[in-house]
């Protein structure tokens, strides 16, 4: 951090590396996800009540609450724009990623990745619809 603050360059070698270490996280994460939802049982994952609660918090509950919030503090479009736009998405797969590198992954983990990728194709819509209408 302190390179990036300071303006230094690193050499190229180590900025090659770097980059290549980089490139490399989303297939792993991916890769390793994959392998926690072949060990699931999806029937099991999917009676959780957590998964439907965490969902419907995430995708709705969560940026609605905060586009509510910065009508009323009357907050520059542009960050609100920005703000719900993050809140709006779907579970990201750190929730299956950091507790299996800790030694196991909740059971409702998975559930909530998969439900909240597939109702938000339904909700991310209506959540920038709804930001154009309430100005």
């Amino acid at each position: 951090m302190g390179i990036g603050l300071g303006g230094l360059k690193l050499p190229g070698f180590i900025e090659t590396t770097v980059d290549s270490l980089c490139s490399c996280m989303s297939p792993i994460a991916m890769l390793l996800s994959g392998m926690i939802f072949a060990e699931v049982d999806l029937k099991k994952v999917f009676g959780h009540p957590n998964v439907y609660v965490m969902t419907a918090l995430r995708l709705l509950v969560f940026p609605l609450a905060f586009l509510g919030i910065a009508r009323l503090l009357r907050l520059s479009d542009e960050f609100t724009l920005l703000a719900v736009a993050a809140l709006a998405m779907p579970v990201g797969l750190n929730v299956i990623v950091i507790p299996s590198s800790n030694g196991g992954v909740p059971e409702e983990a998975p559930g909530m990745v998969l439900v909240s990728h597939v109702l938000s194709i339904l909700t991310i819509p209506f959540v920038f619809w709804l930001l154009t209408v309430w100005k």
